[in-house]
């Protein structure tokens, strides 16, 4: 399973900041230039000889990845009618090469991808400008970027050193979580009440770690990827957090939605992150309950949570936010974190369209709906006020500054990273009593 965020999971059930195993169910990230089991990077990395695609830095690795898994999958990507090397068109026609090679990889394969696999479809090694395969060389910086020509790099110079330190940090990153475990991550309580930014909270967070396997990584290299590895168990925290300050949600007892949960929701470390909320607001002194639906939540198998000593509730819920919310108690303030309410608009698979409603369903409740990019933000915020026309913006669209700091790739935008929560819009459902007294006047 993979999420934007730039998580992974270990196996259905069990998640992970960090892969413990080196087996076929944990080589969860691919990058071109990385090693498929460590990440160990290098411009001049040796490839399968077959495919042309998997890189591994060993004989070593090269044959525990063959025996446990790659000759199959490598005999498949030599035998698929659609190949890498024969494309021919524009970024557009990319993008749409792309999916149609993941669907022709999964409908040999008879099964879905593994998270790599699909990356492998995504974050194919070509040419950033022409998109050829042939007689290609790295960035050496950031590892991430191709070109076939000297010409191709400086055409693309522009854009690319505007990306080049973010695609760098991210990758490094995953490498840090892949080489290190993070035992714990616990926060500091400080005086001063500065908290501007995601990354105002890294001096307050002190974590331990142990190394897993690999250690490839420069002391400066870790230093850095430690900062933006021990923010990622709390972003969605501090979404909260700025989101009770901004609509002035602050009371003793609160009761949270999070509608559309998945992934980045279960890695968060509620605890932490209810610890850093009541810290900035110490009003909120009373119980938080966490209420977490969607349909992913469903598959978890996830008990009830109720931790009495810090004084948190969190139930998960595997339905439609539309089909339970009669039974869920009122909630205080509603989040969408990165929703996508507009991605499968009007085609069978939106799975969004009856709770869209419900979303906005209680008056004078903030909703609070977060996006990758702020064309996304724009489109859902016009889906929700198709949805109702009595809505009120207490925040438009707008960065968000506790949005993650952790990079990923985009595969379909020609800006190619994006950030978790990088657009924030909040609006609420008016009073009807309002309403009246607005026509009146």
């Amino acid at each position: 399973m993979f999420s934007k965020s730039g998580l992974y999971c270990d196996s259905p059930g069990k998640y992970s900041l960090v892969t413990k195993e080196v087996d076929r169910n944990n080589v969860k990230i691919f990058y071109n230039q990385a090693c498929l089991i460590c990440l160990k990077a290098s411009p001049t990395i040796k490839r399968c000889s077959k495919c042309k695609i998997a890189a591994y830095c060993s004989h070593e690795h090269q044959c525990f990845d063959w025996r446990s898994f790659h000759k199959p999958f490598c005999r498949i990507i030599r035998k698929c009618k659609i190949k890498l090397e024969d494309f021919k068109g524009n970024f557009e026609d990319f993008c749409n090469f792309k999916v149609a090679l993941q669907i022709a990889w999964k409908t040999d394969l008879n099964r879905e991808l593994y998270v790599h696999e699909e990356m492998m479809t995504l974050h194919p090694r070509v040419c950033s400008v022409c998109f050829t395969t042939k007689d290609l060389y790295c960035c050496e910086k950031c590892l991430n970027v191709c070109y076939c020509s000297k010409e191709h790099e400086e055409e693309d110079y522009k854009k690319h050193n505007k990306y080049c330190n973010e695609l760098r940090l991210g990758l490094i990153t995953d490498q840090y979580l892949r080489t290190r475990d993070i035992t714990y991550v616990e926060f500091e309580p400080v005086d001063n009440n500065e908290l501007k930014c995601c990354k105002d909270i890294q001096k307050h967070l002190q974590t331990s770690v142990h190394e897993v396997l690999y250690d490839y990584l420069t002391l400066e290299e870790k230093g850095e990827a430690l900062q933006i590895a021990k923010t990622l168990c709390v972003v969605l925290g501090l979404n909260i957090l700025h989101a009770l300050k901004v609509t002035k949600t602050i009371k003793s007892d609160l009761i949270i939605h999070i509608v559309g949960a998945d992934l980045n929701e279960l890695l968060t470390d509620w605890l932490l992150a209810t610890k850093i909320i009541r810290h900035w607001i110490p009003e909120i002194d009373g119980t938080i309950k966490y209420y977490f639906i969607g349909p992913a939540m469903l598959d978890q198998n996830i008990q009830q949570q109720n931790t009495n000593e810090d004084k948190i509730i969190i139930k998960y819920f595997g339905s439609k936010y539309h089909d339970i919310i009669d039974i869920l108690e009122k909630p205080d303030i509603v989040f969408a974190f990165s929703c996508g309410l507009h991605e499968f608009a009007g085609l069978p698979e939106d799975q969004w369209k009856l709770s869209i409603p419900t979303l906005i369903h209680y008056e004078d409740v903030p909703v609070v709906l977060t996006s990758y990019t702020k064309n996304e933000m724009i489109k859902d915020k016009e889906i929700l006020a198709n949805a109702e026309n009595n809505i009120e913006v207490i925040m438009d669209i707008c960065e968000n500054p506790f949005s993650s700091i952790k990079s990923c790739r985009d595969w379909n935008s020609k800006e190619p990273v994006f950030y978790m929560c990088k657009y924030m819009f909040i609006a609420k459902k008016k009073c009807k009593k309002d309403s009246e007294t607005t026509l009146l006047i």
